[in-house]
């Protein structure tokens, strides 16, 4: 029969030795009082959250850094950019979203 712990700091412990749950003083407790500290502790918090959706704002404007970099490129040039900017005018909106949402939510 599978037992649960947890220890004076709340980190959960399960089918422990003996010499374990002496060492790291440990307290039996219910399955159900287990599973709720497991689920707390792998379930990000709302900041935790928040920053991985700012990585990913960050890696997709690096992803198309070089969007960018061509258009520039031309217009520097004295190139014509109207069709590079009709042809990536998706990703330069994508852009432009995900540059205000990494401004409005960077940490």
């Amino acid at each position: 029969m599978t037992k649960y712990y947890k220890d004076t700091n709340g980190k959960p412990f399960q089918d422990a030795t003996d010499a374990v749950i002496e060492k790291c003083k440990l307290v039996e407790i219910d399955k159900s009082s287990f599973d709720a500290i497991v689920t707390e502790l792998n379930t990000p918090t709302d900041a935790e959250v928040l920053a991985q959706e700012v990585a990913k704002k960050e890696a997709y404007l690096v992803s198309t850094d070089w969007i960018v970099i061509k258009i520039n490129e031309v217009a520097i040039t004295g190139g014509d950019t109207s069709d590079l900017l009709e042809k990536y005018s998706d990703e330069l909106s994508a852009r432009v979203e995900a540059r205000e949402f990494i401004n409005a939510n960077e940490v």
